[in-house]
């Protein structure tokens, strides 16, 4: 008897971040806004979006910006958000992979995309000056 095995190639993709800002550790300043764009190379059935470890929420933490459609079986996920006092975190995106032969989820993350914040503190006002004349 032959017994053939079939490798489905179910291998873990990479995900890649792409900060508006052209690098991975944005300086921005409150109520400047970001866009960031993950692309998964073609096999990935989902992505998500983590702050820190926890997963962004679609119109509570960001808005989905419109992707135009690939030639490629690749999938993009583009989101933008306002920068907040508490936006300084750690972001990341996170594709899942599985298929009809292994059903079995992978899961694979891109690179950290590190925002800092410009604090956008007042100057003091200075003390009133007394003419003398």
């Amino acid at each position: 008897a032959v017994v053939s095995t079939q490798s489905t190639g179910l291998t873990a993709r990479k995900a890649v971040v792409v900060s508006s800002t052209g690098n991975l550790t944005p300086n921005l300043i409150v109520r400047s806004s970001i866009t960031l764009t993950c692309t998964i190379a073609s096999g990935a059935k989902s992505i998500e979006w983590l702050k820190g470890e926890a997963v962004m929420t679609e119109g509570t933490d960001y808005t989905k910006v419109a992707v135009a459609a690939s030639e490629s079986d690749d999938l993009v996920s583009k989101i933008e958000f306002d920068i907040a006092d508490d936006s300084a975190a750690t972001y990341k995106c996170r594709g899942t992979q599985y298929d009809d032969f292994c059903s079995t989820q992978r899961k694979f993350e891109s690179e950290d995309v590190v925002l800092t914040i410009i604090a956008a503190v007042p100057k003091v006002n200075p003390a009133d000056a007394t003419a003398y004349g």
